[in-house]
């Protein structure tokens, strides 16, 4: 399965080809933005931050997200555009470096994607944060707002709605999917998930 995946350059990004192609991926690395300045006592990599404030829970706060998390918004945001300029498949399996798939994966995964119903624009095989939010469709797909970008599919009509509904960097860019992405998509899960991510305890 083609993949595109989204590793900062200080990332061992050898090891991590030779993982996803031992899990039949045939992985692309795409450059992510080494952009956490916060702790940095250097001058040695980017430093972009964002003019907007993230209102939605704290309202009157001025709170705007750090400098890690526009790249992280960033490097999907520009993958996004050129998949859409350059791109000719109908999707694309998008992968953050951390990936950790679950035992047993290959086999869900592909009895889940006959289950998803042919509207499809976004499926989450990586996910957290789907209690509450997610009705079931059948088998382990679910219609769902999940959280976490570790492993999403996503089809090429869809890239349009994501990059012109994430033009600001104003909170964590899966929040922002949540928020303004979503609901013009048909978005699916996975559950239980297919993979988690190395050194993070998600919430299911």
């Amino acid at each position: 399965m083609k993949t595109h995946v989204i590793a900062m350059p200080h990332e061992a990004t050898t090891e991590l080809v030779d993982r996803l192609e031992s899990e039949g991926f045939e992985p692309q690395i795409w450059g992510g933005f080494d952009n956490a300045w916060e702790n940095r006592t250097s001058n040695v990599g980017w430093k972009l931050s964002t003019n907007h404030t993230f209102e939605y829970d704290a309202p009157g706060q001025n709170y705007k997200i750090g400098g890690k998390t526009v790249g992280i918004l960033l490097g999907h945001w520009t993958l996004w555009k050129a998949l859409d300029y350059m791109g000719n498949e109908d999707s694309y399996h998008i992968m953050e470096a951390d990936i950790k798939f679950v035992s047993g994966w290959r086999e869900r995964f592909g009895k889940a994607m006959r289950d998803v119903p042919d509207d499809w624009d976004m499926v989450y095989a990586g996910s957290c944060c789907t209690q509450g939010v997610s009705e079931h469709v059948r088998g382990e797909v679910y219609r769902s707002k999940p959280q976490c970008l570790h492993w999403y599919i996503v089809r090429s009509k869809a890239l349009k709605t994501l990059i012109h509904t994430n033009q600001k960097a104003e909170s964590p860019i899966d929040i922002q999917l949540v928020l303004d992405t979503h609901p013009k998509l048909n978005v699916y899960t996975i559950l239980p998930r297919l993979a988690d991510q190395h050194n993070t305890d998600l919430v299911s």
